[in-house]
C-alpha cells in the first residue's frame, strides 16, 4: 500500500496538480513536494493545504539538474517513501543547451540524469520502497502536430546516447523541442534498465498528454 509520494517539480502544473488529487486517496498521508525555490515551495505547501483540507504536505528542497542537490535531498528524508513521481522537468530555461559541470546540456540534466541519481540514490539507501513514476512525452516517438520529428538514431549505442546527453546528438538551435523528444526517449529506455536492475520497484512511464476528440 502506498502511504507516503515524493513529488519533484511540486510547486506549479502537473506536479503541484498531482499533489492536489492524490489526497483523494485517504490511505495517502504524507505527500512530499520536491521544489528547486523554496518560497515557490512553501506558497504550493499553504495552497495545497487550504485547497485540500487536509495538511500532510512536507517540502523538500531539490534541484534536479545539481546533482550535489539531488544527494544533499536524500540524505535529508528522514524516512523512505513509498512511491517517487519524477515529474520535475521542461526545456531548462531559455540557457536549456548550456553545457553543465557535468558535461551534459542543462534540458537533459532536468529531465532525466538528476532522477537518474535521485532514484538510484533513494533505491541503494533504502529509501524508496514500492513505485518510481517517470513523467515521459510523446515527444519521445514525435508530435506531428508539434512539429516534433520522431527521433531517428543510427546505431542506439553508448556513443550515440552520450552525444544525445551532451547536446552534440542534434544541431545548434534555439528550440527546446529539439533535444526534447531525443531526450524523454532515453529516458523511457532508461526507466526500462531500471526497471530489469531492481525488479523490487514497480516502474513506470507514462505521458500526460490526454488528446480529446470530438
Amino acid at each position: 500500500m502506498i502511504k507516503s509520494v515524493l513529488i519533484t517539480g511540486a510547486n506549479i502544473g502537473l506536479g503541484k496538480e498531482t499533489a492536489r488529487q492524490l489526497v483523494s486517496n485517504l490511505n495517502i498521508d504524507k505527500i512530499i513536494l520536491g521544489c528547486r525555490n523554496p518560497d515557490k515551495a512553501q506558497q504550493a505547501k499553504q495552497e495545497l493545504t487550504a485547497a485540500t483540507g487536509r495538511d500532510i504536505y512536507e517540502v523538500l528542497i531539490i534541484d534536479v539538474s545539481n546533482l550535489e542537490s539531488v544527494r544533499d535531498a536524500v540524505k535529508k528524508l528522514t524516512q523512505p517513501v513509498d512511491a517517487l513521481l519524477m515529474n520535475g522537468g521542461g526545456s531548462g530555461g531559455s540557457n536549456f543547451n548550456r553545457i553543465t559541470e557535468y558535461d551534459v546540456t542543462r534540458i537533459f540534466a532536468v529531465n532525466l540524469l538528476g532522477h537518474a541519481l535521485l532514484a538510484e540514490e533513494l533505491i541503494t539507501s533504502g529509501k524508496l520502497t514500492h513505485t518510481a513514476i517517470y513523467a515521459g512525452s510523446e515527444a519521445a516517438r514525435g508530435v506531428k502536430e508539434m512539429g516534433m520529428q520522431r527521433p531517428k538514431l543510427a546505431t542506439s549505442s553508448v556513443n550515440e546516447f552520450i552525444t544525445i546527453a551532451n547536446g552534440s546528438f542534434y544541431k545548434p538551435t534555439n528550440d527546446a523541442t529539439v533535444p526534447y523528444g531525443p531526450i524523454k526517449y532515453m529516458a523511457a529506455l532508461w526507466v526500462s534498465a531500471m526497471a530489469k536492475k531492481y525488479p523490487q520497484i514497480r516502474f513506470i512511464t507514462i505521458s500526460p498528454i490526454i488528446r480529446c476528440i470530438e
